[in-house]
């Protein structure tokens, strides 16, 4: 499975989140990446300088 490497200090910010609602970091971060995969497939949101 592929088990990508995120940066340190984007941990430590999800760290800081997690304290903060009482969610776990894998919950957090499923939310962050339903809604950012549902912006760009709606053409809502690109990270695209064009844009």
């Amino acid at each position: 499975m592929y088990s990508p490497k995120i940066q340190p200090l984007l941990v430590k910010r999800l760290y800081h989140l997690k304290v903060q609602t009482g969610k776990t970091m894998t919950r957090l971060v499923n939310e962050m990446l339903e809604k950012a995969i549902a912006l760009m497939e709606a053409g809502v949101y690109s990270d695209s300088p064009n844009q």
